[in-house]
């Protein structure tokens, strides 16, 4: 072999090695599911890990990456995608294939595993959703091949198994105390949160319609008074992050926020007196407050709520409030003579002229 094929042949090795050390690479990468809880079961695949030590998969708002591991398959690939940046599988090409998440964890579209083929997260009888409150997913996908995949439940030799992941819709992590949720079927009634209950009006509609919400455990207090708009004088000490989701369908639609004093740590009720405002930070956490626009506001007690559009929300949000002035109580009061400077000259000219 002449030496020009044998660098062309040394190449073609070392460009094959480096593809092979990428694809490595990637299934080494770490993912957000649990070390604990991250066992799939099905009949015909045996337990299917998540968080395998050489690969995981990580759950974002919109899609998921990486690899499971499952002694009898080998591994599955759930997307495409890698390193989370924002991405919808089309699903509709060879290399366009994954598993997408609506924004408050329902799942959709196909996983791969050489020795398993497709799996489907959206079949027509089953389904996969992650509850972004508890990171718990839930349900079945399917594959031709293979049958079920149970995420959650109880298998031979197991007491209970479950996949769980880090991931809470896109709550920062310093508000993911005491997450809740209203979601569409899946969590449609009333969620409270240290001190804010959601309930929803006429929002949830559509299946990705969604509110996650937590807080930053900041104690109570409702003097503070920095960052405030004009014309309200002091605000809650505690703050909330409200990520909002508004599914493809009827867009829009009210909820109704109640901030309660007892349920966040303080004592007291909320003064008929004074004007009560929701603010709103337009971005970042060092943004000064907004008023938000609300349709109607209620004091009862503890509790102050508002009614407002979920247009209006998204971003981190505390209640704020104008106090109305101190009443001054008239306790006494005394007549005096009013001086009259004319009336005095003229009575002092009388008095000469006599």
């Amino acid at each position: 072999m002449n030496k020009k094929h044998s660098h062309k042949r040394r190449a073609v090795l070392l460009v094959g090695l480096l593809l092979l050390l990428l694809s490595v690479g990637v299934a080494l990468a770490a993912g957000n599911i649990d070390g604990t809880h991250k066992w799939a079961w099905g009949t015909n695949v045996g337990w299917l890990n998540f968080n395998p030590d050489n690969g995981g998969v990580t759950v974002y708002s919109d899609h998921l990456e990486g690899y499971a591991w499952g002694e009898n398959v080998g591994w599955v690939r759930l997307g495409t995608c890698t390193g989370g940046s924002p991405c919808t599988y089309t699903n509709d090409a060879a290399g366009a294939y994954g598993v997408n998440n609506d924004g408050v964890g329902n799942l959709s579209g196909y996983a791969w595993g050489t020795n398993i083929g497709w799996l489907n997260f959206a079949p027509g009888k089953g389904g996969v959703w992650v509850d972004p409150v508890t990171g718990e997913f839930e349900g079945d996908a399917w594959g031709e091949n293979v049958g079920w995949l149970r995420l959650k439940g109880t298998a031979q030799n197991s007491d209970g198994y479950k996949v769980a992941t880090a991931w809470h819709g896109d709550l920062l992590a310093a508000y993911q105390n005491d997450i809740a949720a209203i979601i569409t079927t899946h969590r449609p009634g009333k969620a409270s949160s240290g001190g804010l209950m959601v309930a929803d009006g006429d929002f949830l509609t559509d299946s990705g319609d969604g509110i996650i919400f937590g807080h930053d455990a900041a104690a109570f207090a409702d003097d503070v008074t920095d960052n405030l708009p004009a014309d309200v004088d002091k605000r809650w000490a505690r703050i909330w992050q409200l990520d909002v989701n508004d599914g493809a369908g009827t867009s829009g639609g009210a909820v109704t926020l109640t901030f309660d004093i007892s349920d966040a740590g303080g004592t007291g009720e909320f003064s008929k007196e004074d004007t009560y405002y929701l603010l709103k930070r337009a971005a970042g956490s060092s943004d000064p407050f907004t008023i938000v626009t609300v349709t109607k506001t209620t004091v009862d007690g503890d509790q102050l709520g508002f009614e407002v559009s979920v247009s209006e929300l998204g971003s981190e949000f505390t209640v704020g409030a104008a106090v109305a002035p101190t009443a001054v109580t008239l306790r006494a009061f005394r007549a005096a003579p009013r001086f009259d400077p004319a009336a005095w000259v003229a009575e002092l000219l009388r008095d000469w002229g006599r």
